[in-house]
């Protein structure tokens, strides 16, 4: 009875420390949480002294651009390029429009996806952008910076909306519809979804293979019921007779 009795004392002062811990790493700051009950960055950034908004800002003129050639770190995406002019002109407003945060963290010590974004220019010459976990704006060793999460966000959005763009040109088969059901590991790794299509058809698709790109402004790349999504697949390759293979999903709207 006596060791009952010390166990629970043990658990009890173990979930205290536990909630301290946890309280001692939240921001507190009524000026941080907006309306809605979420992080306003921005206003967490001019409340804390060690930030500091810089004048600096990425000059960049479109007409002087050839093409912008994108990469992925990991590569859960092939690289690939941009030459459309309008997509060019949308990606040159993007980083012209960036608020720059001067900072002395270092991208290098944070985890999180990256994007390498090399321009070339009509003078043959190229720039070359770091995009670090919707946090650091770098080029070089001497500009880095960090930005505001929602334009993070922002370009994530961007550049998922370029890429599936580009699979519809290629003619690639898909189904954009809501996710009716999720297997996923313990992890948290998606394995397969149930998709309801738009004719309220159900498709089995493995998904567990496939890239996942946000394009809803939520800012996560895992899949969850009631999202809309459009999936890519393989043609005419199934599991079992009638799971579709996924190649690639384009997160559209989330709850």
């Amino acid at each position: 009875m006596r060791n009952i009795k010390k166990e629970a004392i043990l658990v009890i002062i173990l979930v205290s420390m536990i909630c301290l811990i946890l309280s001692s790493c939240t921001n507190t700051e009524n000026n941080s949480i907006n309306d809605a009950g979420s992080l306003d960055i921005s206003e967490m950034y001019q409340s804390n002294d060690n930030y500091n908004f810089s004048s600096e800002k990425i000059s960049l003129d479109e007409n002087e651009v050839l093409k912008f050639e994108i990469s992925m770190f990991p590569a859960f995406i092939q690289p690939f390029e941009v030459v459309d002019r309008k997509q060019i002109e949308e990606m040159t407003d993007y980083f012209t429009s960036l608020t720059l945060i001067e900072t002395n963290r270092n991208p290098r010590d944070y985890f999180g996806s990256a994007y390498e974004i090399t321009i070339s220019l009509i003078d043959n010459s190229t720039r070359t952008f770091g995009f670090t976990g919707n946090m650091f704006f770098t080029e070089g060793e001497d500009f880095i910076y960090e930005i505001l999460y929602e334009q993070g966000i922002a370009f994530s959005k961007m550049i998922a909306e370029i890429l599936e763009s580009k699979h519809i040109e290629a003619g690639e088969p898909s189904f954009t519809g809501k996710i009716v059901s999720v297997n996923s590991e313990k992890s948290g790794h998606n394995i397969s979804i149930v998709l309801k299509d738009k004719n309220n058809k159900k498709h089995q698709i493995y998904v567990k293979d496939a890239s996942i790109m946000e394009s809803s402004g939520n800012g996560r790349l895992i899949l969850f019921e009631e999202d809309e999504v459009r999936v890519f697949y393989e043609k005419d390759k199934y599991i079992n007779d009638n799971v579709l293979i996924a190649t690639i999903a384009f997160i559209k709207e989330a709850p």
